[in-house]
């Protein structure tokens, strides 16, 4: 048990050295962009008429998108809000060390950061909106002749967001892990 602890520390301790350099604003713009997909998903036809729209300007069209971001506070409970938010952030930590990682070791590293896209999708499942039924859970469910009760939708999106939460927090352990070893070559190389 100890030395599993002992790792996780030293994963740690490289994912917040990353996060300290360049890769901490890459980490930021990549949740940012994370929480737009999650957002705008399910969404797409309308943001595509928005863009093709000739009556509004281009600054008009880029706060209609942003305005969109505060929708995580009212189309989801706080649960549902929070673990989507939460995965955000992860998979923005997650991006930032897998390029950190890609720079040093190079593609064989790609392998570690599978596990994002995993997780990406168990919170693309998770992030629709239960009570308009906008949510990829609702018709999928309703496919196959399941009750879409909205309690169900919510439960199962919740679950799904833990699961991404959990593989984005298993992939930055393991990108952490080949991320301290590549800073402790630096250092030796030094």
């Amino acid at each position: 048990m100890s030395l599993l602890l002992l790792k996780i520390k030293v994963s740690a301790r490289a994912v917040l050295t990353i996060l300290a350099s360049r890769y901490g604003l890459a980490a930021l713009v990549m949740a940012v962009i994370a929480l737009g997909v999650l957002l705008w998903v399910f969404n797409l036809n309308l943001l595509a008429y928005i863009f093709a729209s000739p009556n509004l300007s281009f600054i008009e069209k880029v706060q209609f998108v942003l305005n969109g971001y505060g929708s995580v506070f009212t189309n989801f409970d706080s649960l549902g809000a929070a673990t989507i938010l939460a995965f955000s952030v992860l998979f923005g930590v997650n991006a930032a060390v897998l390029w950190y990682v890609l720079v040093g070791v190079g593609r064989e590293a790609a392998r570690e950061g599978g596990k994002s896209g995993l997780s990406l999708a168990a919170a693309i499942i998770g992030a629709g909106c239960a009570v308009c039924g906008t949510g990829f859970l609702g018709p999928l469910l309703a496919a196959v002749g399941a009750g879409t009760s909205v309690g169900l939708i919510r439960t199962i999106g919740i679950a799904a967001n833990i699961l991404a939460i959990a593989l984005s927090v298993y992939s930055i352990y393991g990108l952490g892990k080949r991320a301290s070893a590549l800073q402790a070559k630096v250092r030796s190389a030094k």
